[in-house]
């Protein structure tokens, strides 16, 4: 959680000594002299320990360090710093989150996720895409000539000395100075995760707010009641009145498509009125949020239904929205056990408020580095003949590569999904039936 900390600059310039000596050593650019920080106790000081470089990099020095800031100190030790914290600005436009999927020699790709703190920390995350935990790297920031400065002086909890310095351009970071060796000459180019503008929808009583990067515009619509299929229940197609928001001046079809951006919100009672098979759909979910744990193995209901059957589901996280709770998570529905492509999954969310009057669900097409695009290259994972247990083998290993992702590693970010499903208020202003 970002916060803000008070701290004073004194007069004059503080000289750093490494191991003694009384010569005045040139002045450095505060940007690539301050260590790596922890925030102190005392407001306005940071506890840093002295920078450890790599190897090849380890020298002894001989003369006192000067910052560009700051009073003469007495001498300190090697191991253990107090300095002035680096300033950053309150209204600097590095402050958020940033993260990028970007190409990988000895994986299918890696996805970097970027913090820049307030209070002039750094955090980055490196997940190689199906190569185990996270890389974490943590060290300090400072905004300086419009450029931010960062040094990670901690990778996985061991010392190193890794600086790049970045440039905002349209929400966009471009290293503009890091290791050609580490990172290539295209440096590490980074989104910021959402535009940071939010919009709110509105329409018959339910509101929620989204970020511009998911949508430009929201509409909503009151759709009419529509029976279902005498014959075939429970394949879907039946609703009560309900309401329903379309992003972006979109066009649904005439038929239910979980990859069309939607909000649904429609009366639980109605739901229930409509089938049994509807009615035990409403009930299984009540159980999973009251539980508020499901089984791999375990369906999560959705509605409207959809006359398939859902394979799996994987990034399933409980979430409150403003007067309800619900789960949101990635999965995909077939008809058949063929190997599964970006064009099958999408994000939902189901929930229900807090009355239990109301039934919430939104649907969003997401894609991933860890799926491939078309069937052709599916099959070179998960042959078209492959027998029951090949497929339930597949599943398995394709729930935990999705489960090990960061948030980042979705198109659009799973963040975004999130936060506009738990903004989520529901009040319909439309008559219920009577259960």
């Amino acid at each position: 959680m970002r916060f803000l900390f008070l701290f004073s600059v004194l007069s004059g310039v503080i000289l750093l000594a490494a191991c003694g000596g009384n010569a005045t050593a040139p002045q450095v650019p505060a940007a690539t002299t301050i260590p790596a920080a922890t925030r102190a106790a005392a407001a306005g000081v940071v506890t840093a320990t002295r920078e450890l470089p790599t190897p090849a990099q380890q020298f002894v020095p001989s003369e006192p360090t000067t910052v560009a800031m700051g009073n003469p100190a007495s001498t300190p030790t090697a191991e253990f710093t107090p300095v002035p914290a680096a300033p950053v600005p309150t209204d600097s436009p590095y402050i958020g989150s940033y993260s990028g999927i970007l190409p990988a020699a000895s994986a299918i790709a890696r996805v970097v996720t970027l913090d820049l703190g307030l209070d002039g920390s750094a955090m980055m995350t490196t997940q190689f895409i199906g190569q185990g935990a996270p890389i974490v790297e943590s060290g300090t920031w400072t905004e300086v000539d419009n450029l931010a400065h960062v040094i990670f002086t901690l990778r996985d909890d061991t010392p190193q000395d890794n600086r790049i310095t970045w440039q905002l351009d349209n929400n966009q970071l471009k290293s503009v100075q890091a290791d050609a060796a580490q990172y290539g000459s295209a440096g590490l180019p980074l989104q910021r995760i959402g535009t940071g503008v939010t919009k709110q929808a509105e329409y018959g009583g339910v509101t929620f707010s989204y970020d511009t990067l998911l949508a430009q515009s929201a509409q909503g619509a009151t759709q009419p009641a529509v029976p279902p299929d005498p014959n075939a229940p429970a394949l879907g197609g039946g609703a009560p009145l309900h309401l329903r928001f379309l992003f972006d001046n979109a066009t649904a079809p005439d038929y239910f498509d979980p990859h069309l951006a939607q909000v649904y919100v429609f009366p639980v009672a109605g739901l229930q009125a409509l089938d049994p098979s509807v009615a035990k759909n409403v009930q299984a979910l009540q159980a999973i949020l009251v539980a508020k744990t499901v089984a791999p193995e375990q369906e999560i209901p959705i509605l409207p239904l959809m006359p398939a059957s859902q394979v799996f589901h994987a990034q399933t996280h409980f979430l409150d929205f403003v007067n309800g709770s619900g789960v949101s998570f990635v999965t995909a529905y077939r008809q058949d056990a063929s190997a599964l492509t970006n064009q099958d999954i999408f994000y939902t969310f189901q929930g229900i408020s807090l009355d239990g009057a109301w039934y919430v669900a939104v649907y969003w097409k997401v894609s991933t580095p860890a799926l491939p695009d078309t069937v052709e290259a599916a099959q070179k994972v998960l042959p078209a003949d492959a027998n029951a247990q090949q497929f339930e083998a597949y599943l398995t290993q394709t729930v935990a590569a999705l489960d090990a992702l960061p948030p980042a590693a979705f198109a659009p970010n799973l963040r975004l999904l999130d936060q506009l499903s738990q903004s989520m208020r529901v009040e319909p202003e439309i008559e219920t039936p009577k259960p």
